[in-house]
C-alpha cells in the first residue's frame, strides 16, 4: 500500500488533474492486488467470494466519473482489509479488463486539484479525513414534460370558475331561506334552557354573552360525515330531530336559533370553487367534496371533513366596540370571535380561503378581508373583480336590508350607517396587512414593494418610507412606485415635460427583435424614441405638467414636424380644433379647400417593427359642420340617380314585353312543325296575354297622339325604323353619355360631344 500510495502522489505532480490521477491510480492498484492473488487465494479458502469487491470498485469509478469537477482528491483507505478479487473464471486479470473497459468509455474531464500543494510538501502523505458520496447518477431520473395550457384551455376553466361560483351563491341562499324558516325556529327555541334566555336578554350584546349559547348548542348537536337526504329543508328537520347532521346542517340550525332569538344573524359559507388554473382540481391536495364521485351535492359544498372550518354564522353584537359589529360564531367547532382563526384552520383542511361570503334575507355580501389576512396568497385565485362586484351588487342590497331591520341596535348608531361602518372596517384591513416573509410575495403585492422587483419602467419616487425590511431589503409602499416613460409617450396623456427636467432613467435600446411577440402596453414603441446614443431617456410623471398646444388661427390647424397631428387623446388636440373620422372627409376637405392635417391616432406592430396608424383629418371648429351639409347634397343627389335609373329599368322591362309580344303575333301563326299539343300550349299562352299586350298598345297609342315629338309608327312594319324619343327620362343630364330607346324597346348609348 505504502508503494502504491508513493505511485500515486508521483503520478498527481506529473499530471496534476483530478481525473488523469484518480484513473492511473486505480489501474496500478488493480495491478498490485492481481499480484498477491495467490496468497490470498490460501488464506480464504473457506471463504468463496463474489463479485461484491468489483462492484464496489466500479462503483466508485462511476462516482469519480459523476463529479469529476469537484475539488476533492480520491480517497485511498484500509485496502489491507479488503478482500481479494474473484471472478467466475478464477482470473484477475478479467475483473482488471472489465474495469478499464468501463473507464475507457466514460467521459473524463480536467478539474483544477488545491490540494496538490500539500501532497507534494509530502511524498508519503494520503489524505484519509476525505470522505466522497454520490447519490444515482444524474439523468436516470426522468423529467416528467411541462405542458403549458392553451388560451382556450383557460378560456373554459375561468368559465367554468364562475358558473361554479354562481352556483355556491344559488346553495347559500337556499340555506338562508331554510334557516328562516318558523317551524324550525320555534322547535330550537323548545330545546333552549331558561337560564341561557335570561343571558341574552341584555340590550348591549357582547360576544362573551354568546359563549355559553354556543357551548350548549354545541354539546347538543353533533357532526356526521355525510346526510342520505336529497332536501335541505328536509335534511335539516332531519338534523333538528336526531340533533346530529352535517357541518353545514348543523351551522344552519345555529343560525335559525340566533335568528329565533332576534338577533341580527348571516350564514357564512367558504365558497371552495373550482380552480382559475386548467386540470388544477386534479392534484392530491384536492379537498374530498370534490374528489368523491357520489350523487349529494358534493360539488358545491367543497370539503367534508369534519371541523373544517367551512360554514359558520356572523352576529352583530352592539356591545362590541363602540359602534357594534360583527362576531364570528362557529357553533360547529365552538368557536366565539375567532376571526383571526380562520385562515389558519382552512389551510390545515386544504381549503382554499378565496371566497368567504354572507347571507342573510335572499341576499350575500363578500366579506372575505374580515377572515383573510394575507390577501397576496388568494389574489391571483380569485375571478375578475369588475364581474365578481356586478354579480354582488344587487344581492348586497337585499342582504344590507335584511340585517338592518333588527331591533337591538344601538342608540348612536343608525340602522343605515351599519352597513357603512362594515364597509369602512373591510376597506382598513385590505390597507393594514401585514408585511409578508417572503420575497417572491412583493412581487405584485398590492400594498408593499421591493426594490429588486421593479421593471425597467419602474422607479420609487419619493424612496420612502420604509416600512419594513425582508432578508435585508426595504420594504416600500406600493403607493410610491412610479411609471416612467418616455416625453413622447406622456404626451399621448395631455402632458409634457417640465423645463429644464432631467431623465429620471436612461435605457439603452433593445437590438434583440421579439418575432410573434407584441410589446407591452408600457413599452410598445418606446424603442422608436432612442436618442443618437442608442439611449431612451425616461421621465416620471411628477416631471410633467399639463400640454400646452399653439391654437388654430384663421382657419389654421397647427401641425408638427411631420405635417400631421397626433391624436392620442382628446387632450391632444390643439384648441381650436376637432377630429373627424368618418369616411370619405378627406375628399370632400379638398373639395371644400379647407385646411386640414392628417389625425395619427397610433401604432401597428408587424415583423418586429411600429407602423403609424391614420383615422381622419384634424380641421377647425368652425369647419365641423361641413361633413354633415356635404353628407346631406351627396344623399340627395344618390336618391336622384336611384329614381331616375329605377324608372328607366322599368320603361325597359315594359318595352321589352311589348316586343316578345308583337314577335309572338306576328310569328307564332307560322310555326307548323312542332307538334299538336305544343301548339295547343302556345295558343293557350297566348289567348291568356294577348288582352293585356293589346290594352298595352293601345294605351300607347294613345299617348303617342298626345305627344308631337313621336312620329307614329306602324307597330308590325317589316320595314321598321327606330324613331327615339327626345324627352328621355333614362338620360343623364350631367355626364356626356346619353341612352336612347324606341318605341319598339331597342336601346342605344351614345356620347355627345
Amino acid at each position: 500500500e505504502d508503494e502504491v500510495s508513493r505511485e500515486f502522489v508521483h503520478d498527481t505532480k506529473a499530471n496534476g488533474t483530478l481525473a488523469n490521477t484518480s484513473q492511473d491510480g486505480v489501474s496500478k492498484f488493480l495491478k498490485k492486488v492481481g499480484s498477491r492473488r495467490s496468497c490470498g487465494l490460501k488464506k480464504q479458502d473457506n471463504h468463496p467470494l463474489s463479485w461484491d469487491a468489483a462492484d464496489k470498485l466500479k462503483g466508485k469509478e462511476e462516482q469519480v466519473k459523476a463529479d469529476s469537477c469537484a475539488q476533492n482528491v480520491l480517497e485511498v483507505k484500509n485496502y489491507k482489509n479488503s478482500s481479494p478479487l474473484n471472478t467466475n473464471d478464477g482470473s484477475p486479470q478479467h475483473a482488471k479488463s472489465e474495469l478499464e473497459d468501463v473507464m475507457a468509455d466514460s467521459d473524463w474531464e480536467d478539474g483544477s486539484n488545491p490540494n496538490l500543494d500539500s501532497e507534494n510538501a509530502h511524498p508519503g502523505y494520503i489524505n484519509k479525513n476525505i470522505t466522497i458520496e454520490f447519490d444515482s447518477s444524474p439523468g436516470t431520473a426522468k423529467r416528467k414534460p411541462v405542458r403549458r395550457a392553451s388560451a382556450e384551455e383557460k378560456e373554459v376553466a375561468e368559465l367554468v370558475h364562475r358558473a361554479h361560483l354562481l352556483c355556491l351563491i344559488g346553495r347559500g341562499r337556499l340555506i338562508d331561506s331554510a334557516c328562516d324558516d318558523p317551524l324550525i325556529q320555534a322547535s330550537l327555541l323548545s330545546l333552549l334552557p331558561a337560564n341561557l334566555l335570561k343571558l341574552l336578554e341584555a340590550t348591549n350584546l357582547t360576544a362573551d354573552a354568546l359563549t355559553p349559547l354556543v357551548n350548549w348548542f354545541h354539546s347538543t348537536f353533533h357532526v356526521r360525515i355525510s346526510s342520505s337526504e336529497s332536501s335541505f329543508q328536509l335534511a335539516l328537520a332531519r338534523a333538528l330531530e336526531t340533533h346530529e347532521g352535517t357541518s353545514e346542517e348543523v351551522a344552519a340550525l345555529s343560525v335559525a336559533l340566533f335568528r329565533a332569538l332576534n338577533l341580527s344573524t348571516r350564514f357564512v359559507s367558504i365558497l371552495d370553487a373550482a380552480s382559475l388554473k386548467p386540470d388544477a382540481d386534479k392534484c392530491d391536495d384536492m379537498p374530498q367534496g370534490r374528489k368523491s364521485g357520489r350523487g349529494e351535492i358534493s360539488t358545491a359544498v367543497g370539503s367534508r371533513k369534519t371541523g373544517a372550518p367551512l360554514y359558520w354564522a356572523e352576529v352583530y353584537c352592539c356591545g362590541e366596540n363602540s359602534t357594534g359589529k360583527w362576531v364570528h360564531v362557529d357553533a360547529v367547532n365552538a368557536i366565539v370571535d375567532g376571526e383571526h382563526k380562520v385562515e389558519a384552520a382552512a389551510a390545515a383542511c386544504k381549503t382554499k380561503l378565496r371566497y368567504v361570503v354572507a347571507f342573510a334575507g335572499q341576499g350575500a355580501k363578500d366579506v372575505t378581508r374580515r377572515y383573510c389576512a394575507t390577501w397576496y396568497k388568494i389574489a391571483s385565485h380569485r375571478v375578475n373583480s369588475t364581474w365578481w362586484d356586478s354579480v354582488l351588487r344587487p344581492l348586497k342590497e337585499l342582504e344590507s336590508r335584511a340585517t338592518e331591520g333588527t331591533s337591538r341596535t344601538p342608540n348612536n348608531v343608525k340602522r343605515e350607517e351599519r352597513t357603512y361602518l362594515e364597509d369602512m372596517e373591510l376597506e382598513t384591513k385590505a390597507l393594514t396587512e401585514p408585511l409578508p416573509t417572503n420575497q417572491q410575495a412583493y412581487k405584485n403585492h398590492h400594498l408593499y414593494a421591493l426594490e429588486r422587483w421593479l421593471t425597467k419602467y419602474q422607479i420609487l419616487h419619493p424612496k420612502g418610507p420604509i416600512l419594513g425590511f425582508c432578508s435585508g431589503h426595504p420594504v416600500y409602499p406600493r403607493a410610491c412606485v412610479q411609471m416612467l416613460h418616455t416625453k413622447e409617450r406622456w404626451m399621448r396623456e395631455g402632458l409634457q415635460l417640465k423645463v429644464n427636467e432631467l431623465p429620471a432613467k436612461v435605457l439603452k435600446r433593445s437590438t434583440k427583435v421579439n418575432k410573434g411577440k407584441v410589446p407591452e402596453a408600457d413599452e410598445d414603441d418606446e424603442n422608436d424614441f432612442a436618442g443618437s446614443g442608442g439611449t431612451i431617456d425616461l421621465y416620471g410623471k411628477w416631471q410633467t405638467e399639463p400640454l400646452c398646444l399653439p391654437p388654430a388661427v384663421n382657419g389654421i390647424v397647427p401641425k408638427n414636424d411631420r405635417g400631421q397631428v397626433d391624436v392620442w387623446s382628446e387632450k391632444c388636440l390643439p384648441p381650436g380644433t376637432v377630429h373627424l373620422g368618418f369616411p370619405r372627409i378627406f375628399t370632400i376637405a379638398k373639395k371644400l379647400e379647407i385646411d386640414y392635417a392628417p389625425a395619427m391616432v397610433g401604432f401597428e406592430f408587424r415583423n418586429g417593427r411600429s407602423f403609424p396608424v391614420y383615422n381622419g383629418i384634424v380641421v377647425c371648429s368652425e369647419f365641423k359642420n361641413a361633413y354633415a351639409e356635404e353628407e346631406m347634397r351627396r344623399g340627395a343627389e344618390e336618391r336622384r340617380k336611384n329614381e331616375a335609373q329605377a324608372i328607366s329599368r322599368w320603361y325597359q322591362l315594359l318595352s321589352s314585353i311589348i316586343t316578345r309580344q308583337r314577335l309572338n303575333n306576328r310569328y307564332a301563326d307560322g310555326i307548323s312543325s312542332q307538334p299538336s299539343n305544343d301548339i295547343q300550349e302556345t295558343n293557350d299562352a297566348s289567348h291568356h296575354t294577348s288582352e293585356d299586350t293589346q290594352k298595352l298598345v293601345s294605351d300607347q297609342a294613345n299617348e303617342d297622339v298626345g305627344n308631337p315629338d313621336v312620329v307614329p309608327q306602324p307597330l308590325f312594319e317589316e320595314d321598321h325604323e327606330h324613331v327615339f324619343l327626345t324627352n328621355d327620362p333614362g338620360s343623364d343630364v350631367e355626364s356626356s353619355i346619353r341612352t336612347k330607346r324606341c318605341r319598339c324597346g331597342f336601346s342605344i348609348e351614345v356620347e355627345e360631344l
